[in-house]
């Protein structure tokens, strides 16, 4: 269970196009699953089994956890003015949230101007891989390679803003 159905669940699950929906053809996705890893077995898959909310839950949970962390450093720590500055110069679009080398805080022109200064590496703010490293990990062992894992990233980058 743990060492091949999780990890390619979880995988599988992660390389959804969209992990927000929980649908007949998701279904369908787990049980070709179960029935790779357990041939011999005679479950049916249901859109209410309790499978669908196991990972989608923990980028919920973690984010959360990671986000609190973060404001417990001293420059924020009882500081409500500097966690809401923070916080929305963090999901500004351009902000930390989700960029590795964001628009600086201070920079609130529009992108059509000159002095405006784009952001860089989109998806590898410390939020973003704090929450994809221990998910990525948890797919080691995956019978299967699913692809990228756009839909954890997208759980990820939702989680975080």
């Amino acid at each position: 269970w743990s060492t091949t159905f999780l990890p390619t669940l979880y995988s599988r699950l992660g390389c959804a196009s969209n992990p927000f929906v929980l649908d007949a053809d998701m279904v369908k996705v787990i049980q070709d699953i179960i029935d790779l890893v357990y041939p011999d077995t005679d479950y049916q898959v249901r859109t209410n089994d309790r499978i669908f909310a196991m990972k989608r839950s923990f980028f919920g949970r973690q984010g959360i956890k990671i986000v609190a962390e973060f404001f417990k450093d001293e420059a924020y720590a009882n500081k409500p003015k500097a966690i809401a500055k923070y916080t929305l110069w963090a999901t500004r679009g351009d902000g930390p949230a989700l960029f590795g080398i964001p628009t600086p805080i201070n920079c609130n022109l529009n992108k059509g101007d000159d002095r405006y200064i784009e952001p860089d590496d989109i998806f590898e703010s410390k939020f973003i891989i704090q929450l994809l490293t221990p998910f990525l990990k948890s797919c080691k062992g995956s019978c299967q390679n699913h692809g990228c894992p756009v839909g954890a990233l997208a759980l990820a980058a939702t989680a975080v803003s």
